[in-house]
């Protein structure tokens, strides 16, 4: 399958978050655990999807093109507009980073000892695009040690 296609899987996700959410008002989401079982699958992602024809940085990077772009959108809209556009563009960068959210703001938190009241959206996208880069990256690596194990 195509690698790009790949890439917007996080947006399908956070877009299912976001209606099961709005739909269920009183329900609260395991988010940490969707966060880690997200990433696993995008190791799963690496795993299937890394080839010996082609370097597995250069198969990280094009899975992760469509991570970056959102990030750099993300970072367009709240550092530079400092506010979301209200069209398709403004609400699909924020859904896509967020099944990995509560978990970039906990380590965010962990490692800059504030409160996720004061993170803002592009640090939280930050460490969501190298979460989604590492992942895929050791899964990857992963495939290699599997294949040359069993050589």
């Amino acid at each position: 399958m195509n690698l790009l296609f790949w890439g917007l899987t996080p947006l399908i996700v956070g877009y299912v978050m976001n209606t099961w959410l709005l739909q269920n008002h009183s329900s609260i989401l395991p988010f940490t655990a969707i966060g880690l079982v997200f990433l696993a699958f995008w190791a799963f992602v690496g795993f299937i999807t890394s080839r010996k024809d082609r370097t597995l940085l250069k198969s990280a990077f094009i899975t992760n093109t469509t991570a970056f772009i959102v990030l750099l959108l993300i970072v367009y809209q709240e550092i530079l507009l400092e506010k979301f556009w209200l069209n398709l563009f403004g609400t699909a960068t924020q859904f896509y980073y967020l099944p990995l959210f509560n978990l970039s703001a906990s380590i965010l938190g962990t490692f800059t000892h504030i409160t996720t009241f004061a993170i803002h959206t592009w640090s939280a996208a930050l460490v969501g695009f190298c979460l989604l880069f590492v992942s895929y990256y050791i899964g990857g690596l992963m495939k290699k040690r599997f294949y040359s194990a069993k050589a």
